[in-house]
């Protein structure tokens, strides 16, 4: 019978920002709507998400290390998502927009605690609910897949 306990552990790390920071971020948001014309709607999200992910640079710590969407922070111990080593921990600055390469990510790490830094700006709220939400729906797949199992048995 396969083993199907793969259940994952969400945990947000706060990211204190300022009211400044957020009025910004508001500002930044406005201006990507405002100039989005043709665009792919789905880019604003994207680029909030990349933006409100410079804002943790003063969380990040030495010993710790951290995975992100692209190279912009530049540190020895920021990677990006397909850089990552077999069965290394990371905590998590952005999500990659394509759920598949976060499950690489899951696959290749292993890691079944996914720590996130979070400004608790909308953007990355919804990025955080989203995969809460995925998360949900796996474990309801996986209960309903061992009761299938059981049946059968």
């Amino acid at each position: 019978m396969w083993d199907l306990n793969i259940y994952l552990n969400i945990e947000d790390i706060k990211v204190n920002i300022t009211e400044e920071e957020k009025i910004k971020y508001e500002k930044y948001k406005e201006e990507l709507f405002n100039n989005l014309g043709a665009k792919d709607p789905d880019t604003i999200p994207r680029q909030l998400h990349i933006w409100a992910g410079n804002l943790k640079k003063r969380a990040i710590l030495p010993s710790k290390k951290y995975v992100a969407r692209n190279k912009r922070f530049n540190m020895p111990n920021i990677i990006t998502y397909k850089e990552v080593k077999e069965g290394e921990e990371y905590i998590i600055i952005d999500f990659p927009h394509r759920r598949i390469d976060f499950n690489d990510f899951l696959k290749k790490t292993g890691i079944t605690t996914i720590e996130f830094l979070n400004t608790n700006l909308k953007v990355d709220l919804y990025y955080l609910n989203d995969l809460k939400n995925w998360n949900e729906r796996l474990v309801n797949f996986y209960d309903k897949t061992k009761e299938k199992l059981v049946s059968y048995s």
